[in-house]
């Protein structure tokens, strides 16, 4: 056999603080479990550890014989350790809502047949961008049923087939679809630039801009042409499902059905609740989630919903600080050592900066001076830059111009925090307010479906717990609250 690769512990330190930098007491727990298991190795005979097989009986009656090891108790003590730092606490904590949230979601489990798919004989998407083509896949692929997607013109048509002709030879190449399956979904996928082809669909699901006019249009002319049973979803990131619906015959029948980019990779679906939705229409939305594969969380009609919201006054206040003159990359990197997937300028440029600017002008529509449009959000926008930072993550020379021509004058600006400790401060203290705000008016029912949601949409880490934990544990919720999210 092969030698046995040395025991290492400062390879594996460095490699955890390359990506996360921060002092985390369960990686050193882990290392002195890893490193006592180690020594009980390396010190136990040869004959001992060669010894032939026995019985269960016959292992427990030799283990007893022998007494206690030194090296063994050792090891259940570095064991009991790691049990208590508050990094293993907040990972079961995640564990066990993730585990309740999938459970809503298949409230039938498995071998029931979850979900309406039986029922559906043809799915209709309207919109041709990146994401209508993503949920063309999923649907047709989770639910082996025609899905029919419509644009404007058929050259825009013609485009996201391509698009969807694209993903799928990529999905085999990376070898995580076989050509059997990639022929079978391809089948399914036809387009239409006329709407009125929807009219045989049961569910039609929209992905097109962001706009309310735009979407009331979709679902005024997707009203005239299907049956008055059929489910109408909308894959809104923020806005308001009711207004959508306002001028629907059936608004009632229209409700949030929010996805993650990307489609295929995350499983968060946030059900949006309108008002005039009727439980059943909820129960239909539940179902259909477990259907795709998909874990769903309960949320109100609400600006921003609960991931969006949240992020977005995580980019808020980032950029108020940045706007008063704080330094960019100070700022941007003072939640890294938390292991937050991705900094707040990274964000933006996978989000899109105008995209941004938009969300963040709804949500200080809805919720007042809390969300800023940052005037160098907008100056981003204006020079059309792809975002603050290149793809290397850092501040382009064009972005530092945008940042400094937007600054008061140096006798007009605030003193900003100096440090990264105080940065950190100061946005976890946002997140914990807002958070908060969310449990007060209702958007979710519990601090746990917060968690859910930040964990399975927007990538936050098990070791943190999703994000109410880090809070707690920061000092955050009881300098923004005055109490825990979990006492």
């Amino acid at each position: 056999p092969a030698a046995q690769a040395p025991w290492q512990p400062e390879a594996l330190r460095a490699a955890v603080r390359k990506r996360i930098p921060g002092e985390l007491p369960a990686v050193e727990k882990t290392i002195e479990l890893l490193s006592a298991w180690q020594r009980a190795t390396d010190a136990r005979p040869a004959s001992v550890t060669a010894r032939p097989p026995v019985g269960r009986p016959a292992r427990t009656a030799a283990r007893l014989a022998r007494g206690g090891d030194p090296i063994e108790a050792e090891t259940i003590v570095a064991f009991g350790e790691l049990l208590q730092t508050g990094e293993c606490r907040a990972a079961v904590y995640a564990f066990f809502t993730l585990q309740a949230a999938r459970k809503r979601s298949r409230p039938g489990g498995p071998a029931a047949g979850v979900g309406p798919a039986a029922g559906v004989g043809q799915v209709g998407v309207v919109g041709g961008g990146r994401m209508a083509t993503q949920l063309a896949l999923v649907f047709a692929e989770r639910l082996d049923v025609p899905v029919r997607l419509t644009d404007l013109t058929p050259e825009q048509v013609a485009q996201a087939l391509d698009c969807i002709a694209d993903q799928l030879g990529r999905a085999v190449t990376r070898g995580t679809m076989t050509t059997e399956t990639r022929d079978r979904v391809a089948a399914l996928i036809t387009g239409t630039s006329d709407i009125a082809d929807l009219a045989g669909s049961d569910i039609v699901i929209e992905a097109v801009f962001e706009d309310l006019a735009v979407k009331r249009g979709v679902w005024e002319s997707i009203e005239r042409v299907v049956r008055a049973d059929a489910l109408l979803l909308t894959n809104t990131s923020s806005l308001s499902i009711a207004d959508q619906g306002s001028g629907l015959r059936h608004p009632e029948r229209l409700i949030g059905f929010h996805f993650f980019n990307p489609v295929p990779v995350l499983p968060l679906v946030e059900i949006v609740r309108a008002p005039r939705n009727t439980d059943a229409v909820v129960a239909a939305a539940f179902a259909l989630a477990g259907s795709l594969g998909k874990t769903a969380v309960l949320v109100k009609d609400s600006p921003g919903f609960v991931v969006n919201r949240l992020i977005t006054r995580w980019f808020s206040d980032s950029l108020r600080l940045i706007d008063a003159g704080a330094d960019a990359d100070l700022v941007d990197g003072a939640l890294v050592a938390d292991g937050l997937p991705m900094t707040p300028l990274t964000l933006i440029r996978h989000i899109g900066p105008r995209v941004q600017l938009h969300i963040l002008a709804h949500l200080e529509r809805g919720f007042g001076d809390r969300f800023t449009a940052s005037p160098s959000l907008r100056r981003i926008v204006q020079l059309s830059l792809p975002s603050y930072v290149g793809p290397d993550g850092c501040l382009t020379p064009a972005a530092t111009e945008a940042i400094r021509a937007i600054l008061p004058p140096p006798g007009d600006r605030v003193a900003p925090p100096v440090d990264q400790a105080a940065v950190r401060a100061l946005l976890l203290h946002g997140l914990a307010d807002e958070a908060g705000r969310m449990l007060a008016d209702g958007t979710v029912h519990s601090a746990a479906d917060i968690d859910a949601c930040m964990i399975l949409g927007a990538n936050f880490p098990h070791h943190t717990g999703g994000l109410t934990p880090l809070l707690d544990r920061s000092g955050a919720s009881l300098a923004a609250r005055g109490t825990l999210f979990h006492p």
